[in-house]
């Protein structure tokens, strides 16, 4: 919940604000609170509202201190265990791609496209 790394630099490859470890780079600049920094929050603050579950969270996820029966999951994925892509648009630079169970769409400024899995 702060700056861009390259807020208010003169050159857009120049940081202004360079995270310890760079692998989190492309996690700054958000304007709510990071899931990365959620998960430390709760693991350090919550550690025994879900103890003794045994709930397996996949892809980073964690338990759901709220509903400790489900996961809360990393952008993207979904369902009780992070192992669901979850049924969402996601729109990159004027292309829109909706992803649902069997059916992959793709709608750009131009054309637009439907495909089906399997």
């Amino acid at each position: 919940m702060h700056y861009h790394a390259v807020a208010h630099a003169v050159k857009v490859s120049d940081f202004t604000i360079v995270p310890k470890e760079l692998k989190y780079v492309t996690t700054m600049g958000t304007e709510r609170m990071a899931f990365l920094d959620a998960k430390v929050i709760n693991d350090i603050y919550c550690p025994h509202i879900c103890a003794g579950r045994h709930l397996n969270c996949q892809a980073g996820g964690y338990p759901d201190p709220n509903n400790c029966n489900v996961c809360r999951c990393p952008e993207g994925l979904g369902g009780y265990d992070c192992s669901q892509l979850q049924p969402s648009i996601f729109k990159v630079v004027g292309v829109e791609i909706n992803e649902r169970p069997g059916v992959f769409e793709r709608t750009s400024l131009f054309h637009h496209n439907k495909h089906r899995c399997g």
